[in-house]
């Protein structure tokens, strides 16, 4: 869904998830200096982006859909992964430089005291949000590996760099501006 300027993100356990972004508007020439010095000085916003579409693909039920669910679920192994979908479209121009981006999850609870740790990936393949699961992305289009495991085909690989632990219950956040930055470019 790149040309409709929505993306996806390979997520974790939430309630509430957001995108923060940190804005600035400057000539196509800003460089991380000029967005430093433009931070300094105040020039930059804080944008808050919501998921406009989540669900979770679950192996242990490899035909049913979540998107009706009120949480998203993560669980190890490889058995349940949530996804959510961005709207990029409030921050698209020619004019916009992305300093930082944080994706913020709010981890509502754990089955058990394990270890858990997550990273973020970019979604490659098209999906629907409503017919998405752990066997395919829509209706009409299976997943190149089931659970949304094709890289590059259906996501792009995990950057090592981003595992997080996550808590069993709070707060988490994901490093996420090059992704961003790589979204809004193309």
């Amino acid at each position: 869904m790149i040309g409709s300027r929505k993306t996806s993100l390979w997520a974790l356990v939430t309630l509430i998830a957001g995108l923060i972004l940190a804005l600035g508007l400057g000539g196509a020439g800003a460089g991380p200096l000029a967005e430093e010095q433009d931070a300094l000085s105040g020039s930059f916003q804080t944008t808050l982006l919501s998921p406009v579409a989540d669900t979770t693909l679950n192996s242990w039920f490899p035909t049913t859909n979540y998107d009706s669910q009120w949480s998203l679920v993560l669980r190890s192994g490889d058995v349940a992964s949530p996804i959510l979908q961005f709207d990029l479209s409030p921050i698209s121009g020619n004019q916009v430089t992305i300093a930082a981006a944080t994706l913020r999850l709010y981890v509502k609870s754990r089955t058990n005291a394990q270890s858990l740790t997550a990273a973020p990936a970019k979604v490659n393949r098209p999906w629907t949000a409503s017919q998405a699961t752990w066997v395919k992305a829509n209706s009409t289009t299976n997943w190149a590996a089931a659970g949304c495991n094709s890289v590059p085909d259906d996501r792009d690989a995990h950057d090592p760099a981003a595992v997080v632990e996550l808590p069993v219950a709070g707060w988490v956040e994901f490093d996420v501006t090059d992704m961003a930055r790589n979204w809004l470019a193309n």
